[in-house]
C-alpha cells in the first residue's frame, strides 16, 4: 500500500512534532509530555513540577535504572520498531522541509542531517513545493 499525504508546511510541522514525541515517550523521554503540556498551556510551575514527580514514579515502574533524564537513545536495539520507525519518518520529513526551505544554508542545523535509519527499512519519499498562501 502507498499512502499519499498532502498538507500544509504547519500542518507537516505538527506531524513532525507528533512523531517526535511519540519517539521521545517510546525511548523512556516521558518527561517531554509535561514540558509539552506546560509550553502549550503555560501551566503553573507548581503543577509542572507535581506533574513531572508523577513521571519520575511511572518511569521508575516502566524503565527501572534510568534517572529523570536517562533515556534508552533511539538507536537502541531494544526498542520496539514504532518509535524507531517514528524518528526515521521525522527526520526524513525535517530534512525535505529544511532542503526546501533554503537547499544552501550557510550553517547547517539538525534539520538537514536526515536519519541515519535506524529501522533499516525504506524511507518514506518526501516532497515539498512551493504553494501559495490561502
Amino acid at each position: 500500500m502507498k499512502v499519499t499525504i498532502e498538507c500544509s508546511e504547519e500542518q507537516a510541522r505538527v506531524i513532525v512534532d507528533a512523531l517526535d514525541l511519540y519517539a521521545r515517550i517510546g525511548i523512556g523521554q516521558l518527561h517531554e509530555v509535561v514540558w509539552v503540556w506546560s509550553s502549550a498551556y503555560q501551566t503553573e510551575i507548581d503543577a509542572r513540577d507535581a506533574a513531572e514527580a508523577a513521571m519520575d514514579a511511572v518511569k521508575a515502574q516502566l524503565l527501572p535504572g534510568y534517572g529523570r533524564h536517562g533515556s534508552r537513545g533511539i538507536g537502541n536495539p531494544g526498542n520496539a520498531m514504532t518509535f524507531t520507525r517514528a524518528y526515521d519518518v521525522k527526520k526524513t520529513i525535517e530534512q525535505a522541509m529544511a532542503v526546501a526551505r533554503d537547499p544552501n544554508p550557510k550553517l547547517l542545523t539538525v534539520d538537514y542531517d536526515g536519519t541515519i535509519n535506524y529501522a533499516g527499512e525504506a524511507l518514506p519519499v518526501v516532497g515539498v513545493e512551493p504553494c501559495a498562501k490561502p
